[in-house]
């Protein structure tokens, strides 16, 4: 009997091989057969044989005081907790679930990964961009029909993540939903199912969506239609028909990027002319006023178009900007074309360029470019209790205050292209004079993903085929936005983040028992989601607290912990008592409530940082009424650029207006550090002046970049924010600060049903839960530190851009 493995089989053929060709005279047969060894055949990776595991399970938001609240109805904790250890993990800065779980991957602080925010500000750009995670690759078509190269993306995360080691060493790992593991990484010997990072269908973090039809138009919904996706049903009989909006038509964006490079080719053009033409007059006889205008038109119209459109970048056009820059900065002389010498001739091309971008602005507003591909839909109304949903050749019955089951969607691309999708829908209200029904986003069909979101691709088609039924594949599954408008009720947003969490269960220990794996990591978000919506029942001193409706839904909260901790206890049952296993069960962070927003840009513009235009309304901004744009024009449009110092984006990021980084900055690198400590110092002294709060202080630490973040990741290259504030317990960084708008007051009453939150909130006040079925030999152990604990259990030592410590005592 044979007793060699195929691996030894196959490196004694590939050897024997190998020889068989060098015995050959002819050198070109032998450098091509290494070719075609290199590239052809499959390097396959050992398998690391061991009989030790390593289990994770990660519970995004779990707070360790509602944990010791909520303690006598979490047996299975309590279990744990005496056969190891329960106690809190500290979290980093900023707690938010991205940060923090990038944080988990590759051991480290923020500057070790890059990722600082749910939105990044990228350099050159006043304008936040909607790929904070990735990259995107736009794909390519031959007649706009045959696709020659695939859609994908690029993960913006960097460092190196715990199972970047494992899977090159043959660890068999198996990561379940894993926050910022999208596209999913490719692990020899394991399985990976992406989670925070998968956009819907329409390339966006969840867009739901309410089907309306009211014959009275005078009673409208107040529905922010970023979040909501709003479709208007016609009636024909009893028939109500609609569309189902789909993705962009990436056909179209192909050929949309065309004249955006035509466009910003056109603008730089006209500056360098309007340059050339200062040159040929003397800069010095030119007025300041007429210079600044041509600076700041570099500024936004080229320096921060290419920001935020990094597929349009190249070192020539850098190289164009900087020479224009210097030349209206410093002086000298300054040539677009040697040939044109009489400033007429300058002139003329100028105009010509002018003229060409105008155009091209102009085709860019076709409404062509926004045209989307659509799905119809109909509902037919059977009874007041009853509606009947078609899509195609698929029809169900919904009922009244219940969720559908799935439907399929298709968006056909060309001839040779479809996107498909799933939902489920809610009806609310049914009547033939008004119709309101509620859609889940349109998630990518796992069965069918035209992106991966799996590894290997055909995992996230076995888990439908293992727990009987498609599942959402977005990275943020829950109905937020839908019950934060007000379109959604609570029960139903309970019954689908019920379904949602009992699914990815069935994920979890299909999997584990289907999968051999030695290092084991599944994520439940939901815990996290729950919390952001059902804070104020819990919370009596929130400006949203209802007596009566609180005693409805005051052990939400509480429920969805009970069913983390079932989860717990199954996972116990399947380990057993095998003293090789460790299970480690974490939170990211914790929770607080959120009763106060502040609005950051209207504290730096009361205390002289940002400075508003002559004549502009008060509020507003960018941003108001929590509403973003796309379009450059509309950003900050009443800003004061050549007068302002610091700006607020993000979940309670500060930026300095840097000369030579900013699009249009003023601070001088010299006096860069100064501002930061000045701002800082000033903003830690804030105060809420009302008089319900007796003068609490607003923030407990503004931390300087320098401060909290070390290493290659924590610079301007890759957008990290200058200072990061960290509010006291109850009070969180406004909706409009985040988007760029200014508010009314520096501080006002959350009254949203989002009323529980971390994002901004000091680090400190709000660690995550860690416990383990063994005691672990770190007092206060951290989420940085999970990352070498693993590489250390399994006998590997941490690459040295870990900072974190193993919690057991290597011996």
């Amino acid at each position: 009997m044979d007793l060699r493995t195929s691996s030894q089989i196959t490196r004694r053929a590939k050897k024997n091989w190998t020889q068989a060709l060098f015995q050959r005279k002819n050198l070109w047969w032998v450098v091509i057969a290494a070719i075609a060894v290199y590239f052809v055949w499959p390097m396959e990776t050992i398998r690391y044989r061991t009989d030790k595991r390593f289990v994770i399970l990660g519970f995004d938001g779990v707070d360790p005081r509602l944990v010791r609240k909520y303690w006598d109805a979490l047996p299975h904790f309590q279990r744990l907790a005496q056969e190891g250890c329960f106690t809190e993990l500290q979290t980093v800065i900023p707690a938010e679930s991205p940060v923090s779980w990038s944080s988990f991957a590759v051991g480290g602080n923020a500057g070790r990964h890059g990722v600082f925010d749910f939105l990044r500000r990228p350099v050159g750009s006043y304008i936040p961009t909607e790929e904070t995670f990735l990259e995107r690759e736009q794909p390519q078509f031959l007649f706009q029909q045959i696709p020659v190269k695939s859609s994908g993306v690029k993960r913006r995360r960097g460092g190196t993540a715990f199972w970047d080691v494992t899977g090159s060493l043959g660890i068999p790992t198996t990561l379940i939903e894993v926050p910022v593991t999208f596209p999913p990484p490719t692990l020899p010997h394991g399985c990976a199912l992406s989670g925070l990072g998968v956009p819907d269908i329409r390339g966006l973090q969840g867009s739901p969506y309410l089907f309306l039809y009211k014959e009275d138009d005078s009673k409208e919904l107040d529905v922010d239609d970023k979040s909501i996706v709003v479709e208007r049903l016609e009636k024909d009989g009893d028939i109500y028909t609609g569309s189902i909006t789909g993705p962009h038509n990436p056909v179209l964006d192909g050929q949309k990027q065309k004249i955006e490079k035509q466009l910003v080719e056109a603008q730089l053009s006209w500056a360098e002319w309007q340059c050339h033409l200062f040159s040929i007059q003397g800069l010095s006889n030119i007025d300041e006023q007429e210079r600044q205008l041509v600076s700041d038109y570099i500024g936004l119209k080229v320096t921060q178009y290419l920001a935020l459109r990094p597929y349009l970048q190249s070192e020539a056009l850098s190289g164009r900007i900087a020479a224009a820059t210097q030349f209206l900065r410093d002086g000298g002389t300054y040539s677009k074309d040697k040939s044109v010498t009489k400033g007429s001739a300058a002139r003329e091309r100028m105009l010509a360029e002018s003229k060409k971008a105008n155009e091209l602005r102009q085709q860019l507003k076709d409404e062509k470019w926004n045209r989307k591909i659509n799905a119809e839909i109909q509902f037919k109304i059977l009874d007041d209790e009853a509606v009947e949903i078609r899509i195609g050749k698929q029809f169900q019955i919904a009922k009244r205050n219940q969720w559908s089951d799935w439907f399929d969607l298709s968006f056909p691309v060309t001839s040779f292209v479809t996107m498909r999708a799933i939902s489920r829908f809610y009806p609310i209200h049914i009547a033939p004079d008004a119709l309101e029904i509620v859609m889940t986003s349109a998630d990518i069909d796992p069965r069918r993903p035209h992106i991966p979101i799996s590894s290997p691709k055909k995992y996230s088609k076995q888990l439908v085929d293992w727990i009987g039924q498609p599942y959402k594949t977005r990275g943020w599954a829950a109905e937020t936005a839908s019950l934060k408008e007000g379109c959604l009720p609570e029960d139903a947003f309970i019954e689908d983040a019920s379904f949602v969490m009992r699914l990815r269960e069935e994920k979890t220990f299909e999997t584990w028992k289907r999968m051999d794996s030695n290092l084991f990591v599944a994520v439940f978000c939901i815990t996290d989601r729950v919390s952001h919506m059902f804070h104020h029942y819990i919370d009596k001193e929130h400006p949203m607290y209802d007596p009566q409706t609180a005693q409805r839904y005051k052990d939400t909260i509480k429920q969805f912990y009970i069913r983390m901790d079932e989860i717990v206890g199954r996972m116990m049952e399947e380990i057993g008592d095998d003293p090789n296993t460790v299970l480690l069960v974490l939170s990211d962070h914790g929770f607080e409530s959120w009763r106060y927003q502040v609005n950051l840009n209207q504290w730096l513009l009361q205390n002289g940082y940002l400075v508003r235009k002559r004549g502009a309304s008060s509020g507003g901004g960018m941003g108001e009424q929590g509403k973003t744009s796309s379009k450059e024009d509309n950003f900050f449009p009443d800003v004061d650029w050549s007068k302002t110092q610091a700006y607020a984006l993000g979940l309670g990021q500060i930026y300095i207006n840097l000369k030579d980084r900013e699009p249009l900055g003023i601070v001088d690198p010299s006096e860069y550090d100064a501002l930061c400590d000045e701002i800082a110092s000033k903003l830690v002294q804030l105060k809420d002046p009302r008089w319900m709060q007796y003068g609490d202080p607003v923030l407990i630490a503004c931390h300087k970049r320098k401060d909290i973040w070390t290493g290659e990741y924590a610079d301007d290259a890759h957008d990290a924010p200058d200072l990061q504030c960290g509010f006291a317990p109850g009070y969180r960084v406004s909706w409009q600060t985040c988007l760029g708008g200014i508010g009314e007051d520096i501080i006002e009453d959350n009254r949203e049903k989002w009323s529980g939150d971390h994002c901004s909130v000091a680090a400190q006040r709000i660690p995550g839960i860690l416990l383990c079925n063994r005691k672990i030999d770190i007092e206060k152990p951290s989420i940085i530190d999970i990352a070498p604990t693993i590489l250390r259990y399994f006998s590997q030592e941490p690459p040295e851009s870990m900072e974190g410590h193993s919690l057991f005592l290597v011996k």
